[in-house]
């Protein structure tokens, strides 16, 4: 599994406010359920962006 930087993501998620406000009046559990699809989303993202060719596994 690759570590996932929650502070990184928590900072981001942060800087778009609509989606701050949502963010902050969730519970623990699913805080962790989001950071958990956005990382997900990011790795489709760049999956994507690599049409799924040079996949590196760490």
């Amino acid at each position: 599994m690759k570590k996932v930087d929650t502070k990184k993501i928590s900072k981001s998620i942060k800087e778009s406010t609509e989606f701050g406000i949502l963010y902050s009046s969730l519970k623990d559990k699913q805080r962790d359920r989001v950071l958990g699809i956005m990382e997900g989303m990011k790795i489709a993202n760049e999956l994507s962006e690599n049409n799924f060719m040079d996949i590196k596994h760490s």
